[in-house]
């Protein structure tokens, strides 16, 4: 089963499909987000109701845990915790190996959790510390790594925040 959201932008939408192994993200126009609004309303099959089941199904996993259940019960503190553990949720129980940086903002928002305010800076903090990586096949995609994995499943103990504190530049 797909899932599909749009997201209000900077007078921009950004949609996006994903489902098992496959992930379709872009911005649209105001134009396009009335076609595509227009054509999900004129579907008058059981795919018309898609946007409640699917918002019903962002809640819960198979496993009965929600993101925001499943931060909750990591205690990630810092953002890249956050990160790591978002992008451990979406391997773990959305069975999605691969990621961008507004499905993180995505996570956040599902989680109802504050958004980073650089999301950015710490993205590329998570990346050099080694829990997520940058796929070979497409810029801008990510994936988590077993030191990641590991970190989410240990519950990021004290020896590894401090391993992965990076110094101020200021």
């Amino acid at each position: 089963m797909y899932r599909s959201c749009i997201n209000y932008v900077m007078s921009r939408f950004q949609i996006t499909i994903s489902g098992d192994n496959f992930l379709f993200s872009r911005q649209i126009d105001y134009q396009s987000v009335k076609q595509i609004s227009s054509m999900l309303i004129q579907n008058e099959t059981s795919e018309s109701q898609l946007p409640i089941e699917l918002e019903n199904k962002e809640k819960q996993t198979t496993k009965g845990l929600s993101l925001a259940e499943f931060l909750v019960d990591r205690d990630p503190k810092r953002t890249p915790d956050k990160i790591v553990t978002i992008a451990y949720y979406f391997w773990k129980y959305e069975s999605r190996a691969h990621f961008e940086k507004q499905d993180i903002l995505l996570g956040f928002e599902l989680a109802m959790e504050p958004l980073p305010k650089n999301l950015t800076r710490d993205l590329s903090w998570t990346k050099k510390i080694g829990w997520v990586a940058e796929s070979p096949q497409s810029k801008y995609v990510y994936y988590l790594t077993q030191e990641g994995k590991t970190a989410v499943e240990s519950r990021f103990p004290k020896t590894v925040i401090k391993k992965t504190t990076i110094a101020s530049t200021s």
